[in-house]
């Protein structure tokens, strides 16, 4: 992360957003955070330049992927990263279809969130491993799949 990095959190559980906000400080203190617990409350920064956009796609108001070219189109500069409790693989690989950075579920371990963080602030698109699975396939079908393909994946990306 550099030093004077400005990040908009958009979610609409405050305590998720300070738990993020703790996140980004703590990995550099000199990051400036903004909040909103919708987009439309993210209206009244439009015009402030982001480096990086974290956001919710089920907020009240706006919804998946509507939701998602709304913050691109507010924040064009900024990459946006969907951070959310949805982990179907349709969902995942529409967000980035639709232009978002990467996809982090919500269940993501901190460390693995700030590895994925730095991967786009590099430029770089993260997917989590759920992106993988097939569609429709359950969880014991797609496991052996997954693990097969584990290997050539590294586990931290720099």
């Amino acid at each position: 992360m550099n030093p004077g990095m400005r990040v908009l959190l958009i979610d609409d559980h405050p305590l998720f957003r300070e738990g993020l906000k703790g996140l980004l400080l703590g990995l550099e203190p000199s990051v400036q955070v903004e909040q909103a617990g919708s987009i439309d409350m993210a209206l009244s920064l439009q015009g402030q330049a982001f480096d990086l956009v974290l956001m919710d796609l089920n907020m009240p108001g706006s919804q998946g992927m509507e939701a998602l070219l709304r913050t691109k189109a507010l924040f064009e500069a900024a990459a946006v990263v969907v951070v959310s409790g949805d982990e179907s693989p349709s969902t995942i690989q529409s967000a980035i279809q639709h232009g978002a950075a990467g996809y982090v579920p919500k269940t993501t371990d901190p460390s693995v969130t700030i590895q994925a963080l730095r991967l786009v602030l590099a430029q770089g698109t993260y997917l989590p491993p759920e992106a993988l699975r097939q569609p429709g396939a359950t969880e014991t079908a797609s496991a052996p799949a997954a693990a097969a393909a584990a290997p050539s994946w590294p586990k931290e990306l720099s």
